[in-house]
Parts: C-alpha cells; sequence; structure tokens
C-alpha cells in the first residue's frame, strides 16, 4: 500500500508539476498577449496621433486654399469689372468715330454743295463783270460823245 500510494504520490506530483508547468506556460501566453496588446494599442495611439497630425495639416492646407480660392475669385471679379468698363469705354469712343466720321460726311456734302454753288456764283460774277465792264465802256464812250457835243 505504501507502494501505492508513493506511486500516487508520484503521480500527483507530477500532475501538480504538469498544472504548475501549463500555469507557468499560460502565464508567459497571457504575459505575451498583454504584452502584445500593449504593442498594438501604443502603436494605435501612436497612429492616432499621426492621423490626428495629417487631419490638422489638411485642414490647415484646405483654409490655405480656400483663402487662395478667394483671393482668386475677388481678384477675378475686380478684373472682370475692369474689363467690363474698358469695354464700354471702347463702345464709347467708337460710337464717338461713328458720329464725327457721319459729320465729316455731312461736311464734305456740304462742302462739294458749297463748291458748286462758288462755281455758279463766279461765272455769273464774271458774267457781270463783263457786262459791266462793256456797260463802263459804253458809258465812257457816250459821255466822249456827249462832250465832243458841247
Amino acid at each position: 500500500m505504501l507502494h501505492l500510494e508513493k506511486k500516487q504520490m508520484k503521480d500527483q506530483s507530477k500532475k501538480v508539476a504538469n498544472l504548475k508547468h501549463k500555469e507557468q506556460l499560460e502565464k508567459s501566453r497571457n504575459a505575451q498577449l498583454m504584452e502584445d496588446a500593449r504593442k498594438r494599442e501604443d502603436n494605435l495611439n501612436e497612429s492616432s496621433i499621426q492621423i490626428q497630425d495629417s487631419l490638422r495639416q489638411k485642414e490647415e492646407r484646405i483654409e490655405e486654399l480656400e483663402e487662395a480660392l478667394r483671393e482668386s475669385v475677388q481678384i477675378t471679379a475686380e478684373r472682370e469689372v475692369v474689363l467690363a468698363q474698358e469695354e464700354q469705354a471702347l463702345t464709347h469712343s467708337e460710337k464717338q468715330v461713328e458720329d464725327l466720321l457721319n459729320a465729316m460726311e455731312r461736311v464734305k456734302q456740304e462742302l462739294d454743295v458749297m463748291k458748286a454753288r462758288l462755281s455758279s456764283t463766279q461765272l455769273s460774277l464774271a458774267e457781270k463783270e463783263g457786262h459791266l465792264t462793256s456797260l463802263r465802256a459804253e458809258r465812257r464812250k457816250h459821255l466822249e460823245e456827249v462832250l465832243e457835243m458841247k
């Protein structure tokens, strides 16, 4: 019986040792799992910080781009106003040129009419001067005749 008890004791010791070994392995595995979990958590925290930094940088870049876009839109609007003013001034100038060309054409036509009148008047004047000259000559002739009669 002693032998049986020793054997049972030995078996029990083996079982205890085996259980202790399993427990040790389990503790080691749990410690490794905890370490892995901690590392993953650290990595996640680090990734989260990196993502937050990246988001912040992107938000800052978006704000810069929005500001640049606002400035560009304002500059474009100002240029469009200037362009509209220049187009209006050009249209006004073209209208003035057209009006001046029309006025010049009217003056040219009036000049042609006046030239025709002048030519006609000069002919009439030449005729009248010729007639006047002949009348003077005739008068002189009559005066001479009258003087000779006396």
